[in-house]
């Protein structure tokens, strides 16, 4: 098993209002989670582009939309991402409730800029993560560098339910997100995959941490992050997290990070393998930082454990060797 020096950051942003948005970077390609923006999360937007050479390009790679919910993407906010940062892949919900305006408004935003684009002889790729879409891909390798979508019947009566989920592993450490997703059906579509058991590192809590039938301690237990991770304003109505999701997590010693004082960052280190840090900042100001805490990523986990197994195999081979030959 062969570990990439890949360096990797995820930012959860604080947004001072209800909403997501989060970012993925591999060393190479930049991801925008959500399309979600305020006065508050603008700058420290702006740093992280920064930091992963966004200026260089002039674009990002990719912008990930996971449900038509306006906290997660609202129409002006997806105008100025459209504008300024100029995505090179789209990748928006499977689901239809084209009644609702601001599905409408933001199609319409998308569809213009595609025109845009393509008369600048700019390709853009436009992907609908419906399940068609999803089955028509190559299937998982374990342990690779390759994200993944997860199939989503997107049948469900409610919304939230038909969100897209993905797992962002072209980096030295994974990020699940789930979307709004709140019903049982969902998480047990998903929660005996091997992938989802064994490679996860960090989890973005499902539907901004409430108290659903997806955020529970027997799905904690199957994908055992090392963090877990909730978009929350600090005075939201919900009261997300909840406490009795905070209470389930803290049961089972994982530790939860939310966006209530500042944002969450979390970086490759070292050799950029599999070596990560958390750190919460304390503030808008990100001069103001909370401590960091370092993890190991599961597959650095693995090396490991495959690396001990061969020297304990070589180590028993070279015993029945020496026994082998004292009967001669």
């Amino acid at each position: 098993m062969e570990l990439k020096s890949k360096y990797t950051r995820f930012r959860a942003y604080k947004l001072g209002a209800p909403g997501s948005l989060f970012s993925y970077y591999d060393g190479t390609s930049f991801t925008l989670i959500e399309a979600f923006l305020t006065d508050t999360c603008i700058p420290q937007l702006n740093e992280e582009l920064k930091e992963c050479n966004f200026h260089e390009k002039g674009y990002i790679d990719c912008l990930h939309i996971t449900s038509w919910d306006k906290d997660h993407c609202d129409k002006n906010s997806l105008e100025a991402i459209l504008e300024s940062l100029k995505p090179r892949r789209i990748e928006y919900p499977g689901y239809d409730i084209s009644d609702i305006q601001n599905q409408k408004d933001c199609v319409k935003a998308i569809n213009s800029y595609l025109t845009k684009m393509k008369t600048e002889n700019q390709n853009v790729i436009y992907k609908s993560i419906n399940p068609s879409y999803v089955n028509s891909l190559t299937t998982y390798t374990k342990w690779t560098y390759k994200n993944i979508l997860f199939s989503n019947p997107k049948n469900y009566p409610k919304a939230n339910d038909n969100s897209s989920i993905k797992l962002f592993r072209t980096g030295s450490f994974t990020v699940l997100s789930l979307g709004d997703i709140d019903d049982e059906k969902v998480k047990k579509h998903i929660w005996n995959d091997w992938v989802i058991k064994n490679e996860v590192d960090i989890l973005l809590l499902a539907h901004h941490g409430s108290d659903n039938d997806v955020n529970t301690k027997d799905f904690f237990e199957k994908v055992k992050p090392a963090v877990a991770v909730c978009s929350s304003d600090y005075d939201n109505k919900y009261e997300h997290p909840r406490a009795n999701v905070r209470q389930k997590l803290q049961n089972l010693n994982i530790p939860l990070k939310t966006t209530k004082n500042g944002d969450v960052i979390i970086t490759s280190t070292g050799d950029n393998t599999a070596n990560f840090s958390v750190q919460d900042l304390q503030s808008d100001n990100t001069a103001q930082k909370g401590y960091k805490t370092t993890y190991k990523s599961k597959r650095g986990k693995e090396k490991t454990r495959l690396e001990k197994k061969s020297n304990d195999d070589e180590l028993i081979k070279l015993i029945r060797k020496y026994l082998a030959e004292q009967k001669k």
